[in-house]
């Protein structure tokens, strides 16, 4: 914690913990291969131009 207190935290709670983070992980990473597809894609600037690359990322 950012006051350095101490919270215990069970197996159950540091499982879901990890499986959430690798969920994010795997979203962003997905996210990143599809931007890349769109960027091989481009014949042109304008295509460049098109792609959002702000939107799609998880808060």
């Amino acid at each position: 914690m950012f006051d350095k207190s101490k919270v215990p935290h069970n197996r159950a709670q540091l499982v879901a913990l990890g499986l959430a983070i690798g969920d994010a992980f795997r979203t962003a990473f997905n996210h990143k291969q599809d931007l890349e597809e769109l960027v091989k894609a481009a014949t042109n600037q304008a295509d460049l131009d098109a792609i959002d690359i702000e939107d799609g990322w998880q808060a």
